[in-house]
């Protein structure tokens, strides 16, 4: 039923946890199934450092988030995209039943990618509020 693959990954996830301090955040649900799902994002200069998810779900989709956390790293976050059939490749065969799975995991990346966008804008605008209070104070 599951290929080893996705045992290991179940039974000691690399990637499973909450990350205090992440620079975006993103969830999703999958009513239908009950599962839902939280990805976080580490970035430094634009590039993934780290990525972990917490999951209630079942096996297999806490292993294709635990892998899905691996291929994040080193890609640019606005541009950040997972690969199901390399996913698939990694895991051995998934059931077609629970390929649902890669929604869930697509929605909550997106909303992760997004929070990040937001919270970039909002430190450029508080840089550039910054620069113009000091510029503002030297002048006087």
């Amino acid at each position: 039923m599951y290929t080893k693959q996705i045992m290991d990954r179940f039974l000691s996830p690399k990637n499973s946890g909450r990350m205090i301090g992440a620079d975006g955040t993103g969830s999703a649900s999958n009513l239908r199934n009950g599962e839902t799902a939280r990805i976080y994002l580490r970035v430094n200069e634009g590039i993934i450092e780290e990525a972990k998810f917490k999951v209630f779900g079942g096996i297999t989709t806490i292993a294709v988030f635990d892998e899905a956390m691996d291929m994040l790293k080193g890609q640019e976050a606005i541009n950040a995209s997972i690969n199901e059939e390399e996913i698939v490749s990694h895991l051995g065969f998934i059931e077609a039943e629970r390929l649902y799975v890669f929604k869930l995991l697509k929605d909550t990346l997106a909303d992760a990618i997004k929070d990040y966008e937001k919270r970039q804008k909002r430190l450029e605008l508080k840089k550039i509020k910054e620069q113009a209070r000091e510029s503002a104070n030297k002048d006087n």
